[in-house]
């Protein structure tokens, strides 16, 4: 599903400078725009724009994923839904920041050597 979302998210084009930049994979621009993003009542289709955009951004930076689980817990969804969304990227996060540390740490110790 990961390239589904990346492919899609290709194909899309703005006018906006932050959304283009959001579009093309930055992720504090993804953030960013999120954050700004009123709690919904309905999903509409700038709300799935909005999700969409950030999730492209979640696969692979921890702020990004931890942002998503934010807003998720303010979609309109069921609540059982919402929770285990938001905790399954709760838990990316932790994986993305866990990869991070380790990989920091390895060039780290290959430096030493």
């Amino acid at each position: 599903m990961q390239d589904e979302v990346l492919s899609c998210v290709a194909q899309m084009a703005s006018t906006f400078d932050d959304l283009q930049r959001a579009i093309d994979g930055d992720a504090t621009a993804a953030i960013d725009i999120a954050l700004k993003l009123d709690t919904p009542g309905v999903i509409t289709a700038s709300v799935d724009l909005t999700m969409t955009v950030l999730l492209r951004s979640a696969f692979e930076d921890a702020g990004a994923a931890m942002a998503l689980s934010t807003k998720l817990l303010q979609m309109p969804l069921p609540a059982v839904d919402r929770a285990k969304l938001a905790a399954s990227w709760r838990l990316h996060n932790v994986y993305l920041t866990w990869r991070s540390r380790r990989s920091a740490s390895r060039n780290r110790s290959r430096r030493r050597s």
